[in-house]
């Protein structure tokens, strides 16, 4: 079963924050962003405009692996995935302070910034992050009446993943049983 460069760029960005000691969870998927309590990343597979009515996202293009002379001759194209990570700060000692959210959320960019950057998958020990990057448009969304405290930056981006073909098995040319023992060295 392949493994998830979605996936892979989670753990890695978790154990980022985790190596900081950065404040915040890092989740995956749409459910995990109404999790409005606390300083959480979420990252979201597609590209997410805030609303929460049913609709189509676009998930990115498909198109042939950009290495050409590629190492591994299983790549058959390459996803320029769109992703969202939303970027939700809470300062919890200064609740009604404005300037406080401000700060905690623009720390939490910069932290969230950093650990994508340098996203090393613990399964895999691969770079998931860094040059597959881009960085797109981002817009904050105003949380929930009953929540006004905390800020959220919705930040598009695009991650490159390589897509492959199944393994082939390797063949290996056999001579058969031998029947015959050789007394003396075959080479003189």
């Amino acid at each position: 079963m392949p493994n998830s460069g979605l996936l892979a760029l989670q753990r890695g960005v978790a154990q980022y924050f985790e190596d900081q000691s950065v404040a915040a969870q890092v989740l995956i998927g749409l459910k995990a962003r109404g999790l409005w309590a606390k300083s959480r990343v979420v990252i979201i597979p597609g590209k997410f405009d805030g609303s929460e009515a049913p609709r189509p996202m676009a998930a990115g293009k498909f198109g042939p692996p950009t290495k050409k002379e590629s190492f591994n001759p299983r790549e058959v194209a390459e996803w320029v995935r769109e992703l969202t990570l939303s970027i939700f700060a809470v300062d919890p000692e200064n609740l009604q302070s404005e300037e406080a959210q401000i700060i905690a959320l623009e720390n939490l960019i910069e932290s969230t910034l950093q650990g994508v950057w340098n996203a090393m998958d613990p399964v895999s020990g691969k770079n998931v992050g860094g040059p597959g990057i881009e960085w797109g448009d981002s817009f904050y969304v105003v949380p929930p009446v009953q929540l006004a405290y905390g800020r959220e930056l919705l930040l598009g981006c695009t991650m490159k993943n390589p897509m492959f073909d199944l393994p082939q098995a390797v063949r290996h040319p056999t001579a058969g049983p031998f029947t015959k023992k050789f007394s003396a060295p075959l080479h003189p």
